[in-house]
């Protein structure tokens, strides 16, 4: 199955990012926020891309479509992830090489289960 990797990290000066921040802004929540002080009109237009991706995903399995920035899918351990903040653009996963190693180490366990 094909994977799509990103990294959210868009700060608001109220809210940092954290995990599962980027929840409210995938789901197009943002104008149900008690906090809606915090978002300007970039926050409003990550959350309409975001949720664009997140339903061509739900429809085609590729979150891809017109008007967003291409979305890479993972094909090796150096395909970059999708940074979704102030900007959306491509950006290197520092952690590819511990991912490898991970994987590596998990099919070896396997083989010994499977002797």
């Amino acid at each position: 199955e094909d994977v799509y990797r990103y990294q959210f990290t868009k700060e608001n000066g109220y809210y940092a990012t954290n995990h599962s921040g980027e929840m409210i802004y995938c789901y197009g929540n943002l104008d149900k926020s008690n906090k809606q002080f915090a978002y300007d009109e970039s926050d409003y237009e990550l959350s309409r891309k975001m949720v664009s991706y997140w339903a061509n995903f739900a429809k085609t399995g590729n979150p891809n479509g017109e008007g967003l920035p291409t979305w890479e899918k993972m094909s090796d351990y150096n395909s970059p992830l999708l940074e979704l903040g102030k900007e959306i653009r491509p950006i290197e996963e520092k952690a590819n090489r511990a991912y490898k190693i991970l994987d590596e180490w998990k099919l070896r366990e396997e083989a010994k289960e499977n002797r």
